[in-house]
């Protein structure tokens, strides 16, 4: 998986190409009480937007703030991993100068 909930992500991917780039709150796993249609895979979560997202199926259309995503369309925004300053086996001093 990609996400965990709680995470912000950018929806990387969409069947609404509109969607694309919106940066979204990552809730609970979609408990699949609907079909979800598209191109996505794996675990589907609900997520929360702060403006409206499109969804649609082969009957419809509309645009609500919280909805289904495939966990695949969704890149998590997190900061990133500090780099060690250890060299295996080796201890590094900094000297001032």
């Amino acid at each position: 998986m990609n996400c965990r909930p709680g995470d912000l992500a950018v929806v990387i991917s969409a069947k609404n190409k509109s969607n694309i780039g919106k940066i979204v709150r990552v809730g609970v796993l979609y408990d699949g009480k609907f079909v979800l249609e598209g191109s996505g895979s794996g675990p589907v979560w609900w997520i929360y937007a702060t403006t409206r997202i499109t969804w649609s199926n082969s009957k419809r259309k509309w645009r609500r703030v919280r909805g289904p995503a495939f966990d695949s369309q969704l890149r998590p925004i997190r900061p990133a991993k500090p780099k060690s300053q250890a060299v295996k086996g080796k201890r590094l001093d900094t000297v001032a100068g």
